[in-house]
Parts: structure tokens; C-alpha cells; sequence
């Protein structure tokens, strides 16, 4: 797709399920990396493929 991936689980969870925060980036991070990002929500994102996403942030931008 072009593009890395950042996935954030905090614990929580939404109707029974573990909430993930996905985030679309050009940008490229290490692990254990403290950032700010700022990118577009977006619901229910369905990208084909079974790429099905409850939240996504798309073309996420570092700020730090």
C-alpha cells in the first residue's frame, strides 16, 4: 500500500472487543519511540482485502 503502519493497543475495548488505533504514515519510527502524530479519523474504514479498521487515522504526520 505504499505506506507504514503503526498499530496502538491500550487494553481497552469496544463491544467486547480489544480497541487498536491504527495509523497510516509516511513516516518511519523505532519501537519504543514517544511520538506526536496528527493525521484525518476515519470510521469503520473498510480497505478491501479484509483490511477492516474501527478507527483509523490516515496520512498520519510526525509533530515532534
Amino acid at each position: 500500500m505504499g505506506k507504514n503502519w503503526i498499530h496502538i493497543k491500550d487494553g481497552s475495548e469496544i463491544d467486547g472487543k480489544q480497541a487498536d488505533l491504527a495509523i497510516s504514515t509516511n513516516e518511519t519510527f523505532k519501537m519504543d519511540d514517544m511520538i506526536v502524530i496528527k493525521g484525518v479519523i476515519a470510521l469503520k474504514k473498510d480497505l478491501g482485502y479484509g483490511y477492516v479498521y474501527d478507527v483509523l487515522m490516515e496520512d498520519g504526520e510526525k509533530l515532534n
